[in-house]
């Protein structure tokens, strides 16, 4: 037994369905609800979280227009099936042929290929009817060799008739009688119209007489054979097209379970697909559900607090342990303050779980299988079955007392009120006692002071509270466990102003039990705020500690390494390559030499800026023997040439941002902060004179290692792809990002079909989540 209405699982299968393509997904989804085994529960749930994964990665596909076959089938009597009816089945099968053709491209697949590997083509179904009909549905000529042959037949005898008749017309003996000169039909054969009075000068037989009279449709006897011939073809062509439609309506029945299959296969695949779109939108994950009635929640949100606010970081998240420690816990605090929203958000997470779909939590929550999830929230107040508030109240709880045992979770709203406050409370205490002894697992939510005093009298139960800022006379909607909380109505009363002396007697008449717990409650939120901070600290400076410990260990390792001689000996190293890379020009000279007029541009800047990267390379040689000491740079300002610390190496800056600077390192933007960079014309020592450049001529072309293609069109990126491909390969660079955004994935699907087209692209790829994943592609060039 499950409240789904009281815990708005019905909303969450409503919102799912908006993810699904089709009636059948539809369906299943609205089929939710707890399954009845483990097993059950962590195959649906691998199974969606392995599409979760899918569409992170970019798999998309569209299974609009699925129809259900099964009551179609069912329904089928004739013998025949009609245009439509062909139609409605072959539409099924191209989905699936589309479906299959992506589930073969992704690679991701291959651990669900199992459990669609009944997913069937059907290409003769499609190949057929593409062969008896055209894109506007009529049937084609090529339909059947006989079908052909009628129809070449019946256009040559239409052609025979309008030559006689066109003869007639304009033969002078003839064409006095006629009324015009115009071949038309009446009742499917081909007359002419002729003049009133005058058909016994023209013989034939009459058709119709037109509206007026004057006009009188005559049959000429010299076509008279021939339209016999037309009606009798176009009969003929009628039993020719039944018999086509026979045939392939015979070629489809037999099919009839694999179709049905088929479509099922497709709407349980868009079923999945569904579900774990909506779960990725709320950040939802697999939780471990176990056969307990325990509860470990784990920076859990309401999903549908999420879908209202529509982001996951603007909700705050709760952790709750229960079940272990202790079964009850008795929530207080302020009104609106999130403390009803904690206890549907609980049940719903159960509920979700216990049916095999992702909860937005953290992947290590675990969640019970619970027998029975019984909830009281709400205003149940009836005027055809005379109950009151609190007669709705104490039906719902006398169905929980009832049924509770140890697999039992309760979720019970403002317990005990809609009535006299001190029975109320006495009476709630009664109902927490008797399900204390069977070992059920609840959240009560409360004002009653009573309760908070039971609970932390009784092993079996805990207090816990939605927190209130008493400064800002408001609640944080944060959940504190441990400590109970307080009403503060009479503080909130103070905030808005009612009157100092409505207030101060409002103190009075309260009662010093209830005043001393509210600042019992406030001194030790404080205290524990106090040593939160200190905590936090402390856990900061050990931090802070370690890491200074690692990154001086590390230098001194650095120093200990890199000797003097050593760098030296680098430096004859690279003069050596430099000599090396000589040969190597000469060799891209005979190249170019050899070359055509339009490749030996590329060459030549291919060739000097091979030299200058690596006159570039014996320079941070040299610049490396001693450290970098320069003076910090207090106005920065473009084109001022600097050192980068991080990255020990020269950048020039080209912007400069209130929070940033961002600098070209031979080609490559980084943006980074003002101290991560000091001035070039001051070293610790000397600087030795550097290797005079052997090509002056800068031949490094604009090029950056990423481009952002959002907002943009196809047709508006392509131009912006080449380019930056061709600046790329020029400049040097191996391994670029293309930003393209997630969206539909269908400029993702463009730019990549795109990529594989240029001959300088070696290989492209999707990155991992946390630098793009699927709105990002990673390309890398060839040599």
């Amino acid at each position: 037994m499950y409240s789904y209405d009281k815990l708005e699982f019905i909303k969450i299968k409503e919102l799912m369905k908006e993810y699904a393509d089709t009636i059948i997904g539809e369906q299943k989804i609205e089929s939710l609800s707890p399954l009845k085994s483990l097993g059950e529960i962590n195959k649906r749930a691998d199974i969606i979280a392995s599409f979760q994964s899918l569409l992170k990665e970019g798999f998309s596909v569209n299974l609009e227009g699925l129809s259900d076959l099964k009551p179609f089938f069912e329904d089928f009597k004739s013998l025949v099936m009609s245009r439509e009816e062909f139609a409605f089945i072959v539409d099924n099968v191209r989905i699936g042929n589309v479906l299959l053709e992506k589930i073969g491209q992704f690679e991701g697949f291959k651990d669900l290929k199992k459990i669609f590997k009944g997913l069937r083509a059907f290409p003769n179904i499609t190949s057929r009817f593409d062969q008896i009909f055209d894109s506007e549905g009529d049937v084609k000529d090529s339909a059947s060799p006989e079908l052909s042959r009628i129809r070449k037949k019946r256009r040559t005898t239409r052609s025979n008739i309008n030559k006689t008749l066109n003869t007639k017309l304009n033969d002078p003996k003839f064409e006095k009688f006629v009324q015009e000169k115009l071949i038309t039909t009446r009742g499917g054969r081909y007359v002419v119209p002729i003049k009133e009075g005058k058909v016994h000068f023209v013989g034939g037989v009459v058709q119709e007489r037109s509206t007026s009279g004057s006009s009188i449709y005559v049959e000429p006897p010299e076509v008279v054979e021939m339209n016999n011939n037309i009606s009798m073809l176009k009969q003929a062509e009628k039993e020719e097209i039944y018999k086509i439609f026979r045939a392939f309506t015979e070629m489809i029945l037999p099919l009839e379970s694999e179709l049905t299959r088929n479509t099922g296969l497709i709407g349980r695949f868009d079923f999945y697909l569904s579900c774990a779109a909506f779960s990725n939108f709320l950040g939802a994950n697999k939780v471990t559900v176990v056969n307990e009635g325990i509860l470990s929640l784990k920076e859990a949100r309401h999903p549908l607090l999420i879908q209202t606010l529509g982001s996951v970081e603007k909700v705050i998240p709760y952790n709750l342990e229960m079940g272990e420690d202790y079964n009850l816990l008795i929530l207080s605090g302020p009104n609106t303050g999130g403390k009803t929203v904690t206890l549907k958000s609980t049940g719903l997470l159960t509920i979700m779980a216990m049916t095999g779909l992702p909860v937005p939590a953290d992947k290590e929550s675990k969640i019970g299988r619970f027998t029975h999830i019984f909830a009281d929230i709400g205003d149940e107040q009836s005027l055809e079955t005379s109950l009151s508030t609190f007669s709705s109240h104490i039906t719902n709880i006398k169905k929980m007392v009832e049924n509770a045992d140890d697999r039992t979770l309760i979720l019970i709203d403002e317990i005990g009120s809609s009535t006299d406050p001190e029975q109320g409370s006495a009476l709630a205490q009664a109902i927490l006692e008797d399900l204390e002894k069977v070992g059920a697992k609840g959240i009560i939510t409360t004002h009653f002071t009573a309760l908070k005093v039971f609970a932390e009298k009784n092993k079996n139960c805990r207090n816990a509270s939605m927190q209130f800022d008493s400064q800002a006379h408001k609640p944080t909607y944060k959940f504190v466990f441990g400590l109970p909380g307080d009403s503060f109505a009479i503080d909130v009363a103070d905030g808005l102003g009612l009157g100092k002396g409505i207030v101060e007697r409002a103190r009075v008449l309260a009662g010093t039990q209830n005043v001393e717990l509210t600042n019992l409650i406030k001194r030790l939120e404080e205290e524990k705020k106090k040593l939160g901070v200190l905590s936090y600290k402390h856990d900061l400076q050990i931090a802070l500690l370690k890491g200074k410990e690692k990154e001086y260990q590390k230098k001194i390792d650095a120093l200990e390494s890199e000797a003097k001689e050593i760098k030296k000996q680098q430096l004859k190293d690279a003069q050596q390559y430099l000599i090396d890379l000589q040969r190597e020009l000469n060799h891209d000279l005979s190249a170019i030499k050899r070359s055509d007029r339009k490749d030996r541009k590329v060459l030549n800047q291919k060739t000097l800026k091979k030299l200058n990267d690596k006159h570039g390379e014996i320079n941070r040689a040299q610049k490396k023997l001693t450290p970098v000491a320069g003076t910090t740079i207090s106005e920065p300002v473009e084109g001022m040439k600097v050192w980068v610390l991080s990255f020990e190496t020269e950048a020039v800056i080209i912007d400069v941002d209130k929070k940033k600077i961002t600098v070209d390192m031979n080609g490559i933007t980084f943006k980074t902060n003002l101290p991560n960079l000091v001035h070039l014309d001051q070293k610790g020592e000397k600087p030795k004179k550097e290797i005079t450049p052997l090509v002056s001529q800068s031949v490094t072309p604009s090029s950056n290692f990423e481009l952002k293609l959002l907002g943009l069109t196809f047709d508006e990126s392509r131009v912006l792809i080449n380019d930056f491909i061709d600046n790329a390969y020029l400049g040097g660079l191996k391994k670029l990002r293309i930003v393209h955004g997630k969206g539909t994935g269908a400029l993702r699907q463009k730019v990549r079909l795109h990529l594989k087209r240029i001959k300088e692209v070696k290989t492209f790829y999707t990155p991992p989540e946390n630098a793009g994943g699927s709105g990002v592609t990673i390309v890398e060039l060839k040599e």
